[in-house]
């Protein structure tokens, strides 16, 4: 029985690995090769803001606290509904009603 399943697994992968290889494939788009080249001289040129202070962090991390504190039940099942599935899955299903 064990053999019955694997040959059969066995030729379904193989199937698929055969039907994979027809696919025509969309040549990859080589814009990039266009691109100009950005050199820098010297590095030190590029300046980086300093993070935030400890107590100005704080302050945000209290007031992303309040605004969670103040979710109503309509709030919450707003983000519920946005937060289901990969990250484009509510616009996908709006975008095939149009």
């Amino acid at each position: 029985m064990k053999k019955i399943i694997l040959s059969i697994v066995i030729t379904l992968i193989s199937l698929f690995a055969f039907a994979q290889v027809n696919v025509p494939r969309k040549l990859a788009n080589y814009e990039a090769a266009n691109w100009k080249v950005w050199l820098l001289d010297k590095s030190h040129s590029i300046t980086i803001d300093a993070p935030p202070a400890t107590t100005q962090s704080k302050a945000e991390l209290q007031l992303v606290k309040q605004g969670i504190s103040r979710l109503d039940d309509k709030k919450l099942s707003a983000i519920k509904y946005w937060d289901a599935g990969a990250p484009a899955y509510r616009w996908n299903q709006i975008a095939s009603h149009v």
